[in-house]
């Protein structure tokens, strides 16, 4: 054979070679493309987040993600499921411990002198006398037992003759302890209105789940002799039908304040030389037209209303009642516990912001002034207002390139300030609470301090602000914006040190919700066709009523826009946390909006309106983890969020 014909055939082949070689150059390559993209990739060691903020966070989320369930089947499992087996109470309930750990050390160290207090001086003290009720340092039964006497309050002996009225002013205008009712006297000189309202601590009676062991620890405690007592019985036939009627008509309250006289029932004793008896006695200045204002007709015709119907004896015995047991939280720490059904966990969290909550009833800005101090210094506060801009400006964007957009409706009466949304977290100069009168200085007894709270004189919203604090709210809704709370920018809602993606998926996601709550009730409220639409595609958890129908869609939304804002604001500053480099920024954003609604190992774990059920109408979410059409976190069908 010829060389020159030996030498084409191996070049020939070499070519066939090169050609194979590099075709499998491609198809690995191809293959690697895809198989990088359905899973997620390593982050670079120089973009990994080390600070002190991201080893704590990566202890909790290590502990609670269980990577061997898919994340395409139920993200609440993947993300919630070490969380769920460990502990017994939420993650959201336990995020707030260190908020009130870090506020009772604030709190325990300003010097508070005997006289010439400050606000921030008084409102510590205030804290510190409450919280040494629920640490069993101090013990106020005796002095609690003495101010129910004063009121004519002998539950639980029964009520024999009693002065209704008397009891219910007295309450109200002298101890604090305004339940049933509250009253205001508003006074000018010349006139004087007393102003008739639903008391506000009534919401811990309507909350509190009656069992027999919770009333005879509460019996055998305020018992005086051996005298017959009330039983849980008869106790429980009327309180229960009867607490359930004022809730019905709890809420309905009118913008202005209406003249009703001083209303009268001739049946049970009562009439308006009675009020004007009562009053006097108790050294309220009255004037003679002096007249009975309130916001809230139906309510109080509903209190006048049982009243009437059982008696002078048996209501007062039920409003004794009622107001023995928000007395007891003022009381020790074994009642106190008691009312939390002896979950000492729970106590440590909730009536420790009941006692935040009564602190910024004499002072709203004082208690968190110093906790916001560092917050306020440096990059963390401006950082903060950069995600919730891009958050709001996120929103606007899709709201207004949806096809349904009204530009008629107002969501957010302005899309670029964030004046309200931060009020609490940023420091006023002058403090907003009034007094009538001087205010004396507040000691190391509770219950002296809470009865001086009468002198102090706050508008509806801060009350309304203080119910939401101890409900452990976020935030609160205003006619068109949001307000955060005064723990806002708390760990690990918020960090400095955070990488973005946490930020955004803690702070930024709610401030997303909140936004979303917003839409939902101003389009029900202009375009009921629009809102049904929205609400008819999601289906919700079948057993939510009233605006609970509105948190999941309200969800969607609001997480819709978060993944635009932290694409276009977040994204590039990204960091990965230390120990959860596979993730990528998105799937670590949605991560951790996940991991604050984990519940604990007591709640019903095929519950998935917290995450599971929102992320399904995400299209964002299902791209992030690759979830193919059809599986349960990515459903055929889509609603047309914006």
């Amino acid at each position: 054979m010829a060389l020159s014909t030996v030498t084409s055939k191996l070049k020939l082949r070499l070519k066939i070679i090169s050609c194979a070689f590099a075709a499998a150059v491609i198809v690995a390559l191809a293959l690697w493309a895809i198989v990088t993209a359905a899973s997620p990739s390593p982050r670079a060691s120089s973009h990994v987040c080390k600070t002190h903020a991201c080893l704590a966070y990566s202890v909790k989320l290590l502990s609670s993600i269980n990577e061997s369930l898919n994340p395409c089947e139920s993200f609440m499992h993947f993300v919630c499921d070490g969380w769920r087996r460990k502990n017994h109470h939420s993650v959201w309930m336990d995020l707030f411990r260190p908020v009130l750990e870090r506020l009772t050390n604030t709190l325990k160290n300003i010097d508070v002198p005997a006289s010439a207090q400050n606000q921030e001086q008084r409102a510590a003290i205030v804290y510190r006398s409450c919280v040494s009720v629920l640490e069993g340092t101090r013990d106020e039964l005796p002095a609690v037992k003495d101010a129910l006497a004063s009121a004519g309050v002998v539950w639980p002996h029964r009520s024999v003759g009693a002065n209704v009225l008397r009891t219910l002013l007295y309450c109200a205008l002298k101890l604090g302890w305004d339940v049933l009712l509250d009253f205001e006297i508003l006074s000018n000189g010349k006139t004087v209105e007393l102003v008739a309202s639903r008391g506000e601590l009534l919401q811990f009676v309507l909350e509190k789940r009656m069992h027999k062991n919770y009333f005879e620890f509460l019996r055998q405690s305020f018992r005086i002799d051996s005298r017959p007592t009330v039983t849980y019985e008869e106790t429980s036939d009327f309180g229960i039908p009867a607490l359930r009627k004022l809730q019905d008509v709890t809420f309905e309250t009118s913008s202005t304040l209406k003249v009703v006289n001083f209303p009268t029932e001739p049946d049970v004793g009562l009439t308006e030389a009675q009020w004007q008896e009562t009053v006097t006695k108790l050294n309220i200045s009255t004037a003679d037209n002096a007249s009975l204002k309130t916001a809230m007709p139906n309510y109080l015709r509903s209190v006048l209303g049982l009243w009437r119907q059982n008696g002078s004896d048996s209501f007062h015995m039920f409003a004794s009642w009622c107001t023995v047991q928000v007395a007891a939280l003022f009381a020790n720490r074994d009642l106190v516990l008691n009312y939390y059904d002896h979950d000492r966990s729970f106590a440590q969290i909730f009536h420790r912001m009941f006692c935040v909550t009564r602190a910024m009833f004499f002072s709203r800005d004082a208690p968190f002034a110093r906790y916001n101090a560092d917050v306020r210094q440096g990059n963390a506060l401006s950082a903060a207002k950069d995600v919730a801009l891009s958050v709001r400006s996120a929103f606007f964007r899709r709201l207004s390139n949806w096809a349904q957009f009204d530009d008629n409706i107002t969501v957010v009466g302005n899309w670029s300030s964030l004046t309200l949304s931060f009020r609490n977290i940023e420091h006023r100069e002058v403090d907003a609470t009034e007094f009538r009168g001087q205010l004396p200085e507040m000691t190391d007894s509770f219950v002296w301090n809470w009865q001086h709270s009468v002198l102090v004189r706050n508008q509806a919203e801060l009350i309304e602000l203080l119910d939401f604090m101890y409900r452990l709210w976020y935030w609160r809704l205003s006619k068109t914006d949001l307000e955060l709370m005064p723990y806002a920018l708390s760990f690990p809602f918020f960090d400095y040190e955070l990488p973005s993606s946490v930020n955004y998926g803690g702070f930024g996601a709610e401030n997303a919700i909140a936004l979303g709550l917003l839409f939902l009730h101003a389009y029900r409220t202009k375009d009921a066709t629009k809102f049904e639409t929205i609400m008819k595609c999601f289906q919700g958890d079948p057993s939510a009523y009233g605006d609970e129908r509105l948190v999941g869609p309200a969800n969607v939304v609001g997480y819709r826009a978060l993944v635009d804002a932290y694409e276009s604001g977040g994204r590039a500053l990204d960091r990965a946390v230390i120990g959860l480099e596979k993730y990528t920024g998105l799937q670590q954003l949605f991560i951790s909006l996940c991991y604050v609604s984990c519940k604990g190992g007591s709640a019903d774990r095929n519950s998935s309106m917290g995450c599971d059920l929102p992320l399904r109408h995400v299209p964002q979410f299902a791209a992030a983890f690759h979830c193919d059409v059809g599986d349960p976190m990515n459903p055929t069908k889509q609603c047309d969020f914006p």
